[in-house]
């Protein structure tokens, strides 16, 4: 599975600092040249983050992302740290939901046993090709191990 998490590596950072705007659009279905390089680099198995201000079409590159793939046949998952933001999102859920680690309370170890005794969590993480976090910042790095053990 491809994790689009946010470790920085070698691999892109987009930053974006300018409003989509119509003038600047190009290419398929309206997305920037920055935003169809950055969908080719995910499609292509790469980790990035996607950075910008409001308005910038970080959420959009999400979701056209996840149209896309999901039109190829691909499975994409989507998460968010709450509810709201996930809800934004075609099947959107949680980071907690998605990896079954319910709220957070357990340590590391313990999360990592109760998701293998969850079969549905365990098959939604299996079949996953590619799991989406929107708004990483907004995790703790707590949370974020306990997301990375469970998909590792």
């Amino acid at each position: 599975m491809s994790l689009f998490l946010g470790r920085v590596s070698h691999d892109l950072v987009v930053c974006n600092h300018t409003p989509a705007t119509p003038s600047m659009v190009a290419g398929y279905h309206g997305v920037t040249d920055e935003q169809e390089r950055a969908f080719l680099e995910i499609k292509g198995g790469h980790n990035l983050v996607v950075l910008g201000q409001a308005g910038t079409g970080k959420s959009f590159l999400v979701r056209e992302t996840q149209r896309r793939l999901a039109s190829e046949g691909r499975r994409v998952h989507v998460a968010a740290s709450t509810g709201i933001a996930a809800s934004q999102f075609l099947h959107g859920t949680t980071q907690h939901h998605f990896a079954g680690i319910l709220d957070g309370r357990f340590s590391n170890t313990e999360a990592l046993q109760r998701v293998f005794q969850q079969p549905e969590t365990v098959g939604r993480i299996r079949e996953a090709e590619l799991l989406i976090i929107d708004e990483i910042s907004m995790l703790s790095v707590r949370i974020f191990e306990q997301v990375s053990r469970c998909v590792d």
